[in-house]
């Protein structure tokens, strides 16, 4: 019986799975790159690629699953972490105090159970990282440097 109640439920499902399977692409917002450099374009300029169909297919599944990323890895600086009573309060009190003395460095505050965490910086190798760090030691001196997925920089 309980074997037939699952089959029942799995046939019933079934369409919804293979629609989930077809292009979310277009959902997404996500627009295939050779699909980009194909269209004609306002001047007039059209660009036509001649390629074997498989690199159209793992560029366009590369791409979904970067615009499907939230960020990218780097690096930024923990500057509080702490899991008292007080210390969501505490986490607000070192954002404003990081604020006002850096107030070109981006700050983040998490909850991660049962700590609340604030990090500091986008930055996409520990170079970086360092170089900011060894200023924000000097007020904070429990910061340390932390891997992490990161906003994506800004393309100057």
């Amino acid at each position: 019986m309980k074997h037939r109640i699952a089959l029942i439920i799995c046939l019933a499902l079934a369409p919804f799975s293979s629609q989930a399977q077809g292009d979310t692409s277009e959902k997404e917002g996500y627009i295939p790159y050779f699909q980009s450099l194909q269209t004609p374009k306002e001047n007039g300029g059209k660009v036509t690629i001649l390629q074997d169909p498989e690199i159209e297919l793992l560029c366009n599944q590369v791409g979904f699953q970067n615009a499907k990323a939230k960020g990218a890895p780097g690096f930024r600086v923990r500057i509080y972490r702490d899991n008292s009573q007080q210390s969501r309060q505490k986490s607000m009190d070192i954002i404003a105090e990081f604020i006002a003395k850096f107030p070109d460095i981006p700050c983040y505050r998490y909850y991660d159970n049962p700590y609340f965490k604030v990090s500091v910086g986008n930055f996409r190798n520990r170079y970086e990282a360092m170089r900011v760090f060894k200023q924000i030691a000097k007020d904070f001196p429990r910061a340390f440097i932390i891997q992490e997925t990161i906003s994506y920089p800004r393309a100057d």
